[in-house]
């Protein structure tokens, strides 16, 4: 589906969203990572051994994520094809809070483990290869946690690359000092010739997955389009993520899609002789309606605006979709999708692409980001 959308219609590998098969895989993708034990002192956010949780859930093949986690309806699919020259993203981190102590507070506080990073974080994305990743059709590269300054310190003001959207924190690396001259989180974590070799590839077969982090440092390599390999074809993925709702709650309402969060918790029924037993819930899945699917992709398109080259008629269509639906997205989220319309069209316009669009942003501007 995915190869027919890019190659036949021209169309971003995200609008694979319209289809049931890219929400088979999010059910999937919520049945292997969702705990099956939460607890009532879990769901109100009190500490809990994490040692004790993995073990109730190893004991029955449950997910590996904290038990307040949600699905966060932040998906996006790739089609990186070596023959057309196409790479994956440029090296980012996910997400980057404003403050250190939001930084901290973007990982839950567990018992038993005290350093803030070895905790679970709070936004977690399950990347998924639908075909092969090589060195030949474009893997995933990443620095490991140890070897990256900046994992926990915060990085500087300006982030040259503009896939993070969150503002950055005003301190260099782990002392707290303030950075009078910017410099990169790459450049931080590789700063001599040996560091390369901390960098760390990833490749999978279809089928395999990874789970990481918002802290992260990581991008996906370009394709060899001179590769004479028979398997060279195009590197297609798709990756979900899960959030704490209080660091970054899910795009559109919960009950569009699951139940997810709590679809395998396990209760406990009372038996006549005053035992209990384990009884897991039956609810049904329920997958998005297509206007809310579309909505999905039409928003990311315009989040993600840098990284796909769309044209300004699909600029513009997604955003009046979005406009239209826009009392079904998350506040937070809704803003962030028309303030990035609004950068898309300022870049466009200056480059000499929109006719008249100068004016056409001022009001937006004025209309969205109050």
């Amino acid at each position: 589906v995915i190869s027919d959308l890019e190659i036949t219609h021209r169309l971003p590998a995200t609008f694979v969203l319209l289809f049931d098969e890219a929400w088979d895989l999010a059910r999937a993708s919520c049945e292997a990572l969702m705990p099956r034990h939460a607890s009532s002192v879990e769901r109100e956010g009190t500490l809990e051994t994490a040692a004790s949780r993995k073990k109730k859930n190893e004991d029955d093949g449950g997910g590996i994520l904290h038990p307040l986690m949600k699905f966060n309806y932040d998906v996006l699919a790739w089609h990186i094809d070596p023959a057309r020259n196409q790479a994956g993203f440029s090296p980012h981190r996910d997400r980057q809070p404003h403050t250190r102590f939001d930084l901290q507070r973007s990982f839950y506080p567990e018992e038993g483990e005290e350093e803030v990073g070895r905790q679970q974080a709070k936004y977690v994305t399950h990347w998924v290869a639908l075909t092969d990743a090589t060195p030949e059709n474009s893997r995933l590269y990443v620095i490991p946690r140890g070897f990256d300054p900046d994992y926990l310190g915060g990085d500087d003001d300006f982030d040259g690359d503009k896939h993070c959207k969150e503002t950055s924190l005003n301190f260099h690396g782990s002392d707290g000092y303030r950075n009078e001259k910017y410099s990169d989180p790459l450049t931080r974590a590789l700063p001599t010739k040996q560091s390369y070799q901390n960098i760390r590839a990833l490749p999978r077969k279809a089928g395999q997955s990874l789970v990481f982090t918002h802290r992260i440092l990581h991008w996906g390599s370009k394709g060899n389009p001179h590769s004479t390999a028979d398997a060279n074809g195009p590197r297609i993925a798709i990756s979900f993520v899960f959030s704490d709702e209080g660091f970054e709650a899910p795009y559109v309402k919960e009950e569009y899609f699951g139940p997810c969060h709590n679809n395998i918790r396990e209760a406990e029924e009372e038996e006549n002789n005053g035992d209990s037993k384990k009884v897991k819930s039956s609810a049904p899945w329920k997958y998005p309606p297509f206007s809310i699917r579309l909505l999905l992709v039409c928003a990311q398109l315009l989040i993600y605006h840098q990284r796909f080259d769309l044209s300004t008629p699909m600029l513009r269509a997604c955003y009046d979709y979005c406009k239209l639906h826009s009392k079904e997205l998350n506040e937070v989220y809704r803003k962030k999708v028309f303030v990035e319309f609004v950068k898309a069209m300022k870049e466009q316009s200056s480059g000499g692409v929109v006719d008249g669009g100068a004016e056409e942003v001022c009001a937006l501007e004025g209309d969205e980001t109050d």
